[in-house]
């Protein structure tokens, strides 16, 4: 748009602090942004297109489009990655490992994250 300034990151971030439960709803988009990209990179090193997966999941490209695109703030269920997985002829694998100690406050609300990792 003509006329039109893009803000700054730093403009970005202080904008987000004076919106209520700001920082949770990024924290779960995150998620979403890489269970997207998980998707994506599946998807990518079995050589498919997103047509041929959506094909072999019975859905629309749309579907994989939005998938890959983290639409909907809270990502794909696990059945859907286990979904995608099967149709890349992959194996999907989750698991949980401690962290260690962690004496930060802001550290120890993600103590609980799931790595998903997959192998070809």
């Amino acid at each position: 748009m003509p006329g039109r300034q893009r803000k700054s990151l730093e403009d970005l971030k202080s904008d987000l602090k004076r919106i209520p439960d700001a920082e949770e709803a990024f924290i779960e988009h995150r998620s979403a942004l890489k269970a997207a990209k998980f998707i994506r990179d599946m998807r990518t090193s079995s050589k498919l297109t997103q047509a041929q997966l959506a094909e072999r999941l019975g859905v629309t490209q749309a579907v994989i489009g939005r998938l890959e695109a983290a639409v909907g703030h809270r990502g794909p269920t696990i059945d859907m990655l286990e979904r995608v997985a099967s149709a890349c002829q992959m194996e999907l694998s989750l698991g949980a490992a401690p962290t260690g100690d962690r004496k930060s406050e802001s550290d120890t609300r993600h103590r609980s994250k799931i790595k998903i990792a997959y192998a070809s």
